[in-house]
């Protein structure tokens, strides 16, 4: 608690700890809000905690392994949800290929997960490309409805709120109750297989891990905020209904689970359940039921087009798939702090299979105490490393020298000073100044990554993902160091002697 107290400033305390007490500071800019997972972790009932210490095993990451090594990793609990989940399938009329099997086990974010496999003793073969994996039919499959949907928008009125996003926070509520309702819930078989916590989502972490996340990584700040107000606003339109920590949690479970399909937005139980890989085994839509439909999965590609309201969703196999190999799903296109706020992990791959980037990163940097205007824009994606360390050379000339570097107070009786051409305080440097503050400011910048990404990853596994952004930040930080290293005393040859640097040298 002390620690928290002296890392965690004004602008990082969570909304839901203002409006549990500390309801002085209203003043707090919109730019600067976040949200925090103290109350909501506080909030859990005792049993919930238990019944995640009986679940917690040493174990790791699922990476290569087959389908035994997952048995340890089964507590009655999980393998009953599972097995409940398929049964309800059954009995509602839906199709779950014999060979399938849900695994509990743990993700790359540390969090108890489930993952699909196909058994190799069933099918020693593996599946062929076009078979169906499993079919959801359409009264297993939790959507809005429209009656939710025109009320909120009655709420918004003029607010600019689109359809899209109207849909998802209607579904947000959709879910809390199902999760309210229990036992007594028609999709109880489905609901109780959603997890209890998301922690390994960065909205949830505490302020002092968010404050290690956000000290060094400007674009995950911005975003944090931007998110955080939008859940806010969202919050807004259904406070009658629940409370702000509820909503959160439901919200979350609807950005990372839920699917778009044809203009709604729904939450497909087993579906859910498949991990991300960029180069997915399954594609899926929405089908009419009978020979048709077939035809109709044959052809189409994922997320295909609705034939009828009363179908079914269909999932295939896009390609083959070995024996014992886990089922993928790909989750879409995002920035590496996309990944890191929407899913609580950045994938590994650095292309998709259309040669596409998979997480671009931005990188944005700033002197201790720096304000917006402060900051440099950095993208390694886009730029070369010489590019981007003109772009730091040119932005700490164009910075006030240090005071020990300016020139001293003028008596009365000496003519006043020329004014500095161009407007450019920092253009009175000489080169080899300007080379010194290049390689002391990226070397203070590689120092605080090293602090912040050690703090944090004692925070615990849940933080992996923070980890796994701040030290891709690092690697192109450090990228402009060797190189500004290697090419030290020899503006010249990045363009950068002609900007009146020669005089002041003479």
């Amino acid at each position: 608690g002390a620690l928290r107290a002296s890392c965690a400033g004004e602008a990082l305390r969570a909304p839901w700890e203002q409006e549990m007490g500390d309801s002085e500071d209203e003043s707090s800019s919109d730019g600067e809000l976040f949200l925090g997972g103290d109350a909501l972790a506080g909030a859990e009932s005792e049993e919930e905690e238990e019944e995640e210490e009986e679940t917690e095993e040493e174990g790791g990451g699922r990476g290569g392994m087959l389908l035994p090594a997952f048995k340890k990793l089964f507590t009655p609990k999980e393998q009953n949800s599972c097995e409940a989940l398929l049964s309800w399938l059954h009995a509602t009329g839906g199709y779950v290929h014999p060979a399938l099997r849900l695994v509990p086990g743990r993700g790359v974010s540390g969090e108890a997960e489930v993952a699909a496999f196909i058994d190799a003793v069933t099918v020693p073969q593996g599946i062929s490309a076009g078979e169906t994996l499993f079919t959801i039919p359409s009264v297993c499959v939790l959507l809005a409805d429209a009656e939710s949907i025109q009320g909120l928008k009655g709420r918004a009125g003029s607010s600019p709120w689109s359809p899209l996003e109207l849909k998802q926070v209607a579904l947000t509520v959709a879910v809390h109750e199902a999760l309210l309702l229990g036992e007594r819930s028609p999709l109880r078989s489905y609901t109780q297989t959603l997890p209890k916590r998301l922690g390994h989502i960065s909205l949830n972490w505490t302020t002092y891990e968010l404050k290690l996340l956000t000290s060094r990584s400007t674009v995950a700040q911005e975003q944090l905020s931007a998110q955080a107000h939008l859940l806010r606003r969202e919050h807004e339109l259904v406070q009658d209904h629940l409370s702000f920590g509820d909503y959160c949690h439901a919200r979350l479970l609807v950005s990372s689970r839920s699917f778009s399909i044809a203009g709604d937005v729904a939450m497909l139980p087993l579906l859910d359940m498949l991990n991300h890989d960029h180069h997915p085994h399954v594609r899926f839509g929405k089908f009419s039921s009978g020979a048709a439909a077939e035809a109709a999965a044959a052809g189409g590609g994922g997320g295909a087009s609705v034939t009828s309201s009363a179908g079914e969703f269909r999932v295939l196999a896009m390609r083959d798939v070995a024996a014992g190999s886990e089922l993928f799903n790909t989750y879409g296109q995002y920035s590496a702090v996309g990944w890191l706020l929407n899913y609580g992990f950045i994938p590994e791959d650095r292309v998709d299979q259309a040669g596409r980037m998979v997480a671009p990163l931005t990188v944005s940097l700033a002197p201790d105490g720096g304000g917006e205007g402060d900051r440099i824009t950095l993208e390694p994606e886009i730029e070369s490393p010489r590019e981007m360390l003109r772009k730091v050379r040119e932005w700490l000339m164009s910075q006030p020298p240090p005071q020990s570097q300016q020139q001293p107070p003028q008596s009365p009786q000496q003519p006043p000073l020329p004014p500095k051409t161009g407007g450019e305080a920092g253009l009175s440097l000489a080169p080899s100044l300007v080379e010194d503050n290049v390689q002391d400011f990226l070397t203070g910048i590689v120092a605080g990554y090293d602090q912040s990404i050690g703090h944090l990853r004692r925070c615990g596994s849940h933080t992996r993902g923070g980890v796994s952004l701040l030290e891709r930040e690092k690697v192109v930080i450090v990228g402009l160091l060797a190189l500004q290293v290697e090419s030290n005393g020899k503006l010249e040859e990045d363009g950068l002697a002609d900007q009146g640097t020669a005089a002041t040298t003479e």
